[in-house]
């Protein structure tokens, strides 16, 4: 239970809630909030060149029985190019009651094969393994698997001989590299930009001046997401109803807009940027060659995530998670919570579960709609327009839910009112419960592994 004797306390509490905080009073079966100080300023962590599996959060693995793999994840920061110099300085030892004839250990790195060496006595109580990761197979701005196999066979077939092999939680990743200018961002790299600060502080949740449950629900997940993927114990991302900001603050951060575009107003704002655009004042997509206007099916369902440099900042990236239908936003934002493996490019359909992906980078306008009409069929000339020029978007005053009090008696809709009393505390508490659940699965998993 989240309460306090106005909203502007709830919001307090909801704020101490948002991280892990280490005073006293956040011990027993309840603790009240006087207030809670900003958070201080922490840059993004620097990747070390040298791990070992322990740093990477892995205990010894035993390996048992005839053929089996373990997986170990690390990350490889985007613009970071291994060289040549980059090795696993792997440590293992095993059983000496196996027939080294047809025992044997495979290292793979994202699923290619990197080295194999043959299980012997020497290997047994020592073993130690020099891997080069070869650049090719590496993925900057992603998460990396190194997996050992073993293949082990006792000397007698027919006895209970105890068959293992054990990885050392001290062997070592040297990440040797160059860094280079980043290539353009686009999905592949996803959740890249967003969580590169622990504590999400560069990024906005941008929703419809008015959310809907399931719209509240679309954003709690993707939050939970994004949160467990940054990994910080301070969690304090921006979120905003509407579009009543400065384009200096814009430029300050990186935006996720969310809903349907009739219903969010930063969709409407960004529509002429977009590789998808929409037809003004509805969720319905068209794309333009000259002056010919093309459309899909009025009754289409299809989910669209589109992801673009800031139109107030190139530095910085818009991600647009919307769709023609609530469904197909639902469907949009599964993908990205379930699946970012499956992104690329910077445009994203989905329905019925097939995932199209594109990248208009790399297309002519014609292009672009030969695509679209691949990926979803339908596509119709409509209309022959004269050219307009398309006006830059605009925007004021940059509203930062966690930096304002809350004020009393402020409307909102029914079903709101029975959770927390106000919009700005919902916001912030249904952060807070996003947080709590993608740390508490985090951990969980770390319990049982």
């Amino acid at each position: 239970v989240i309460t306090g004797l106005n909203n502007e306390a709830v919001h307090k509490a909801a704020q101490a809630m948002s991280f892990e905080s280490r005073f006293p009073g956040m011990a027993g079966q309840f603790a009240l909030v006087r207030e809670v100080r900003p958070l201080p300023e922490i840059p993004p962590e620097r990747q070390s060149t040298d791990l070992t599996f322990a740093d990477l959060g892995y205990d010894d693995k035993v390996l048992k029985s005839f053929s089996q793999k373990t997986n170990y994840y690390f990350y490889i920061p985007f613009g970071w190019r291994l060289t040549d110099g980059a090795i696993l300085d792997l440590h293992f030892s095993h059983s000496q009651l196996l027939d080294y004839s047809n025992s044997f250990l495979n290292v793979l790195l994202n699923d290619s094969p990197m080295a194999t060496i043959a299980l012997d006595d020497e290997t047994s109580l020592r073993g130690e393994l020099k891997v080069e990761l070869s650049p090719s197979q590496a993925r900057p701005g992603q998460s990396n698997r190194i997996s050992i196999q073993a293949e082990m066979y006792p000397i007698d077939i027919c006895s209970d001989m105890d068959m293992w092999l054990l990885v050392s939680d001290e062997s070592m990743l040297h990440l040797n590299h160059q860094e280079q200018d980043a290539p353009s961002l686009d999905l592949d790299f996803y959740p890249y930009p967003f969580d590169q600060r622990p504590d999400l502080a560069d990024v906005i949740f941008i929703l419809p001046p008015e959310p809907e449950p399931g719209e509240w629900e679309d954003v709690l997940q993707l939050a939970a997401t994004l949160g467990d993927a940054a990994g910080g114990s301070n969690l304090a991302p921006a979120v905003t109803l509407g579009s009543n900001w400065s384009d200096e603050a814009l430029a300050g951060y990186h935006l996720i807009a969310m809903g349907r575009p009739s219903r969010n107003l930063m969709i409407q704002q960004v529509n002429p940027q977009l590789p998808q655009p929409f037809q003004l004042g509805s969720d319905a997509i068209e794309q333009r060659l000259n002056n010919v206007i093309f459309r899909m099916p009025s009754d289409l369902s299809l989910g669209i995530v589109q992801f673009v440099p800031s139109p107030w900042n190139e530095a910085r990236i818009l991600l647009v998670v919307t769709g023609t239908t609530d469904p197909s936003v639902r469907e949009a934002t599964s993908l990205l919570v379930n699946q970012p493996w499956a992104l690329k490019g910077n445009l994203v359909l989905v329905r019925d579960g097939a995932i199209n992906t594109l990248d208009t980078r790399e297309l002519t306008g014609s292009g672009i709609i030969a695509a679209v009409a691949t990926a979803v069929p339908g596509i119709a000339e409509v209309a022959t327009v004269s050219p307009t020029p398309t006006p830059a978007p605009t925007a004021p005053t940059a509203v930062v839910l966690a930096e304002q009090p809350v004020p009393d008696g402020a409307d909102s809709p029914a079903w709101l009112v029975l959770l927390v009393g106000t919009t700005g505390v919902a916001v912030t508490a249904i952060f807070v419960i996003a947080f709590w659940q993608a740390r508490q699965r985090k951990r969980n998993l770390s319990g049982m592994g």
